[in-house]
């Protein structure tokens, strides 16, 4: 996991990222701290950034009653 991980960062940040995003990063604190906020919270956290609710192993919907 830890590989998929490194691969994942090492691809958003030289492939995917933006001119505008990597100027922003290599130019102001802000940015790196941004960044590293999101870096660190990813791998623990994923659904924040996803939009996505964490489960709770409870499903809604109709009761089968």
């Amino acid at each position: 996991m830890l590989a998929a991980m490194l691969l994942a960062h090492i691809l958003a940040d030289y492939v995917f990222q933006g001119d505008g995003l990597a100027r922003w990063k290599s130019e102001r604190l802000s940015g790196v701290i941004a960044h590293g906020g999101i870096v660190l919270r990813a791998p623990t956290k994923p659904w924040l950034l996803s939009g996505a609710r964490a489960s709770s192993g409870y499903k809604e919907g109709r009761s089968s009653l």
